[in-house]
């Protein structure tokens, strides 16, 4: 389960089998634009426009979506762009951000959410994702 605190608008997230996109928040539930071929199509408005955060999930980061959203591997478990780099370090079961003006990391994600506002921050714009 996701906080509504740990949300923001553009987030991926997980609801069940499906993937979606928050377009609001409101308490403790969320609006959430699901995917077609095309695009994004909003849920019942009448019955089920607002989703509950309890059935809300994280979308694990996985290799498939660093390089669908525009990342280059470097190599095993290292991907990069634009300066964010984000390595993944399983003896810890995270992915860590750094980038090129810093030592160190910056912080840890693990889960799709947490990165897309983790990128927001540290280089201002919109991480382009593919929902599919």
């Amino acid at each position: 389960m996701i906080q509504p605190t740990e949300l923001s608008l553009n987030n991926l997230v997980s609801i069940g089998n499906n993937t979606g996109k928050v377009t609001r928040i409101h308490d403790n539930k969320v609006q959430v634009l699901y995917p077609m071929k095309d695009g994004f199509i909003k849920m019942d408005a009448l019955r089920h426009s607002y989703v509950s955060c309890e059935h809300l999930d994280g979308i694990p980061i996985t290799p498939e979506f660093l390089e669908q959203s525009g990342h280059t591997k470097m190599e095993e478990g290292l991907y990069v762009y634009d300066r964010i780099r984000i390595r993944h370090l399983p003896q810890y079961g995270y992915w860590y951000i750094s980038d090129n003006y810093h030592e160190g990391y910056l912080t840890k994600v693990e889960y799709v959410h947490e990165y897309q506002d983790a990128f927001r921050v540290f280089s201002g714009k919109e991480l382009e994702v593919i929902c599919t």
